[in-house]
């Protein structure tokens, strides 16, 4: 692929409902959208990744028409769970981290309804995972599911690093390896 291919596909996967890597288990085609506000240049932007995305996985899946409008009604579907779960992470994380402000004492017991709300949250996006799967599978061969997967995970894995290289140019350091 490209150097600008990989570009386009990268700077998707930045904007992905605002989640990391880890906390997406499982992402489909870029239907997410990050949780800002989204101006008229984003806009544009996300429409030329997604539409760059599409292609490279209509081609290296070797997709049909009539498959890939049902990846994308899928990925439609179930990105609307993903970004309703991300937020939900988000909200209860926030929650925790206040908590755990130094100086102040934890409320102990709040803290373990947190824990086991975020493990909930694991919990309902493996599910999640496993229904899209197999509603992936009734219109992709398994060979397709695990190349559509495996593109997923390449991609999450390259915008980690771009993430953590911002966020140490941020900061003055030098990324993780």
């Amino acid at each position: 692929m490209s150097r600008t291919g990989w570009v386009v596909a990268l700077v998707w996967t930045v904007l992905m409902a605002g989640a990391t890597p880890r906390a997406q288990a499982q992402t489909a085609l870029p239907d997410d959208t990050a949780l800002t506000p989204v101006g008229p240049r984003r806009k544009l932007l996300e429409q030329r990744v997604r539409q760059r995305f599409e292609q490279i996985v209509r081609e290296r899946l070797q997709l049909t028409d009539d498959q890939m409008q049902k990846l994308r009604q899928t990925n439609q579907r179930f990105a609307t769970q993903r970004r309703a779960l991300t937020e939900q992470e988000r909200g209860l994380r926030g929650e925790i981290r206040r908590e755990l402000t130094p100086g102040v004492a934890a409320n102990q017991t709040h803290v373990a309804a947190i824990t086991d709300s975020l493990f909930a949250i694991q919990r309902q996006r493996l599910d999640m995972a496993q229904a899209e799967q197999k509603e992936l599978a009734t219109y992709l061969s398994p060979v397709q599911r695990v190349r559509y997967y495996g593109l997923q995970e390449q991609l999450r894995r390259q915008m980690e690093l771009i993430r953590q290289r911002r966020q140490a140019a941020a900061q003055g350091a030098s990324p993780a390896p």
